[in-house]
């Protein structure tokens, strides 16, 4: 709890849910995610999205999620038998109604003015005209999403494509674009995701909604032992999960 994976997502959902069979309300598994994502809007105070509430509802355990945030189209798709992801907990506790998070929605409604965009999300790194931003910050928030976007498009080939290692570099790349440019990381989350890179991990990056939390890192799993081995000189075995 308090770590940023999507506890608070994942609890509204489960209510929802049993909810959903006491009642006999046949609401679908996408319908409870959106009420999900309600309740953290309306009464917890998160401005957050609805991939967390719709992976907590509709994910499969071995399977990569794709969505599409705007119109809640998904795919699940196979993850290789032989990489294994893992978790690390940065030990750092965050609430984000005090993070910024909020703060960064604000921020990326003022660069969707800036572009004169409904969706920061329809904008391709090719048709994104930096000079129509002229502050420095909102472009630094504007430039994270729309290339994150295009990393995520890009890590669903790799993953269908079995290109697992491009695949780690681009968890390296987003880690790197939401430390720089989204500014959602901390010191204590990047010293373990490059530890965890040194230990012998292909790909690591913060997780969950930043500021603190926890990072996930790909292994392959003929090296986890020994990238555990070496992490464990760092971190504690309780701060380490097996994905």
């Amino acid at each position: 709890m308090g770590r940023g994976i999507s506890s608070s997502s994942a609890l509204c959902v489960g209510v929802l849910k049993s909810l959903n069979i006491f009642f006999n309300t046949s609401y679908s598994d996408k319908h409870i995610a959106i009420l999900a994502q309600k309740v953290e809007r309306n009464y917890i105070g998160v401005s957050g999205g609805i991939m967390d509430q719709m992976v907590s509802s509709i994910g499969i355990h071995r399977k990569a999620f794709f969505l599409d945030c705007l119109s809640l189209k998904f795919e699940l798709i196979n993850l290789p038998s032989d990489w294994v992801f893992c978790l690390v907990d940065s030990a750092v506790q965050r609430n984000l109604r005090d993070s910024a998070y909020n703060e960064r929605y604000n921020q990326l409604k003022q660069a969707e003015q800036y572009l004169e965009a409904e969706y920061l999300g329809s904008i391709k790194p090719e048709q994104f005209n930096e000079n129509k931003i002229k502050d420095e910050l909102i472009l630094k928030r504007a430039r994270h999403v729309i290339t994150e976007n295009a990393r995520v498009l890009e890590a669903k080939e790799c993953i269908i494509n079995g290109n697992i290692k491009s695949f780690g570099k681009l968890m390296n790349e987003s880690h790197l674009s939401y430390a720089k440019d989204f500014e959602a990381s901390t010191e204590d989350v990047d010293m373990i995701v490059e530890r965890s890179l040194r230990s012998g991990a292909e790909g690591a990056r913060l997780t969950g909604g930043g500021f603190g939390g926890f990072t996930v890192s790909l292994i392959q799993k003929n090296n986890f032992a020994t990238w555990k081995k070496n992490m464990k000189e760092f971190y504690d075995d309780e701060n380490i999960f097996e994905a």
